[in-house]
């Protein structure tokens, strides 16, 4: 099918911490897979997979990013150096934690953005041939570029960060009718695909807990069915939360048990067969088939690379050069993950009951690559359902989603599908994730301000208490999408004749509770943000309010000076914020581009990681030296 103009194409991408799939539809067409992608020389040109390794390979195996790239994806040679598992990075304080616990091996925050822009650079252009190729010149047609992110990446700032890698990549600058948007969490866009493509078929009313455990996080998402059978809609219950679990966890315990029966046996793992053997189709196919009625054999034979078929070692499990593996050393590295799991579910029933204190949940549905483990539905079935049942949950039932490792770029699809067929999305209500506060200046009140900032306005002489925080939307409020929020009315006094007239905002935010926000800059649990730049220089006094100072008894009049009245509005999409500024009640800067937004970067620094490394290493070197 060639593209014209006034044709539509939309595509969704799951950018995953192991794994990377694409779905797309052409002119509300049922929806298709990306299954082609590019390989190494062992791979056959019609070879077919709905996903594609989130790996990239550079040039003598270096791991931060500083040489030539060399592949990506199935391209990387897998008995290869490679840079994998990025993707939860993105986060800074993920990082921060990261540099201070390894910083020999962790990631600089410059070769985080290498990883992503090479990643995503490369992604584009097999995409950009693939469909291309079956639509022809897609120049003149509209193109919509449909993310996701973890509901772990709770700042904008953060999915600022990931557009800017995106359109950076080349999405969105094929065209002038190309664009890219963040467009759902991916619990959410989860949950879309489970509640419209179910053959089971929900019914109004009923409650859905949505549990996406992938590679790196599992992601919650609580919502009741709306609508109809034929048009499913529902809304959040609950903002969507997550946790650092996934798939990716069982594997670093796999790699650690390899090494550690290696080295009791006095085998050399200097080729790394601990990541050979994680990385192969054996140990791929065991770990997706643990727990499958199929995969009860005594013993799990997974071949080590680094040895010969005939070198035997019973004492450490190694057999013809095969390492066996029994059923509790697979439930060992599962558990912790299903116990974290079960953690965070129960959390968020716990949460569900403080606020509907009346209703139940009806159903968990898992999605994702772990999600879809026969293994962690049977364990979260005994311990939520079999074991003590939680008094919000007393009928619960356990279901996988069809498709689990590809709900999330079907469901972003689907929802853009819906939108353009009704006009609303799947989702009608959502939650506020954070809560969003601005920076003022109030009357200062010696009884409360004690040791906040205190300021003296030179323009009208009074005291006020700076940097105290005006709270405009609170975590777990409920959010239309597409609605404008107004997020507050600003006053500034300016004297006659002063014409530069640039107003600095600060937009803060806080992952506490209602009951916990804090009131100032200087309290905890508060972060900033961004910065808001309105500039209201061409604005003419007579646009102004005119207002006199008190009148001294010498004088008829008091000085004159103006007020300068504008808002602030927010369109809170489900991981991004968007400004607009208001001016005597239109948007001004349609008018003249006078708004700017500076995102506040964590302050980390790559220079601090150098420091680390080479105290560490310093520190190395001494022990040495007493040794």
């Amino acid at each position: 099918m060639a593209l014209h103009d006034g044709d539509h194409l939309l595509v969704g991408i799951d950018l995953g911490m192991t794994r990377t799939g694409v779905a797309y539809s052409w002119n509300r067409r049922p929806f298709k897979t990306i299954h082609t992608w590019p390989g190494g020389l062992d791979r056959l040109p019609n070879a077919r997979d709905d996903k594609v390794p989130t790996t990239l390979m550079y040039r003598d195996g270096d791991l931060q990013g500083g040489g030539d790239l060399q592949q990506w994806g199935y391209g990387c040679d897998f008995e290869q150096p490679r840079v994998e598992w990025f993707k939860r990075y993105l986060d800074p304080q993920v990082l921060r934690r990261f540099q201070d616990a390894r910083p020999d091996r962790a990631y600089s925050s410059e070769a985080i953005s290498r990883f992503y822009k090479d990643y995503l650079t490369s992604l584009y252009d097999h995409l950009k041939w693939v469909l291309r190729s079956q639509s022809g010149d897609w120049r003149r047609a509209t193109v919509e570029f449909l993310f996701s992110v973890p509901s772990t990446f709770k700042s904008p700032a953060i999915s600022e960060k990931y557009l800017g890698y995106i359109r950076a990549a080349g999405f969105g600058q094929g065209g002038p009718n190309h664009s890219v948007e963040i467009s759902l969490t991916e619990p959410e866009a989860a949950a879309v695909y489970t509640v419209t493509e179910s053959a089971r078929g929900y019914q109004p009313n009923e409650v859905l807990m949505v549990v996406d455990a992938g590679g790196g996080t599992t992601d919650l998402c609580v919502l009741e069915m709306t609508g109809t059978n034929e048009q499913p809609t529902f809304n959040e219950m609950l903002p969507v939360t997550g946790i650092d679990i996934g798939a990716t966890n069982i594997d670093a315990a796999f790699q650690r048990l390899v090494i550690d029966r290696m080295d009791r046996a006095g085998l050399d793992v200097s080729n790394n067969p601990d990541w050979k053997m994680v990385n192969s189709t054996e140990y791929e196919v065991q770990k997706c088939n643990f727990g499958q009625p199929s995969s009860q054999v005594p013993f799990i034979s997974i071949r080590v690379p680094t040895l010969a078929t005939n070198y035997d070692n019973d004492a450490f499990g190694i057999r013809k050069g095969r390492m066996l593996f029994t059923h509790d050393d697979f439930r060992a590295m599962f558990d912790p993950q299903i116990i974290s799991i079960e953690h965070a579910v129960r959390a968020h029933l716990d949460a569900f009951g403080r606020i509907h204190s009346q209703k139940q949940v009806n159903y968990l549905v898992l999605c994702g690559g772990l999600g879809s483990s026969a293994y962690v539905r049977t364990e979260l079935t005994q311990r939520l359902i079999a074991g003590s049942r939680h008094p919000r949950a007393r009928g619960l039932e356990i279901l996988v989603s069809d498709d689990p490792q590809l709900a999330v770029m079907k469901g972003l699809v689907i929802d853009r599908l819906r939108k353009i067929e009704t006009g609303q999305p799947v989702l009608r209500i959502r939650r506020a994730r954070v809560s969003y506060g601005i920076l003022s200046a109030i009357p200062y009140d010696p009884k409360i301000h004690d040791g906040e900032d205190i300021v003296t306005d030179p323009v009208d002489g009074r005291q006020y208490a700076n940097n105290m925080i005006k709270w405009i939307i609170k975590k777990g409020e409920k959010i239309t999408p597409n609605s404008l929020i107004d997020l507050h009315k600003w006053t500034s006094a300016y004297n006659p004749g002063e014409t530069v007239r640039i107003k600095k905002d600060q937009i803060v935010i806080s992952h506490a509770e209602e009951y916990e926000l804090p009131e100032s800059l200087n309290d905890n649990n508060v972060e900033h943000l961004c910065e808001i730049t309105s500039d209201f220089s061409r604005v003419r006094d007579s646009d102004l309010k005119a207002v006199h100072k008190p009148r001294p008894w010498h004088k008829l009049r008091g000085e004159l000076y103006y007020l300068l009245e504008y808002h602030v509005k927010v369109l809170l999409g489900p991981a991004d914020i968007q400004f607009q500024l208001w001016f005597r009640g239109r948007r001004y800067e349609d008018e003249d581009q006078s708004l700017s937004l500076l995102w506040v970067e964590d302050n980390t620094s790559d220079a601090e990681l150098r420091q680390r490394r080479l105290r560490r290493i310093r520190g190395r070197h001494a022990m040495a030296n007493l040794a």
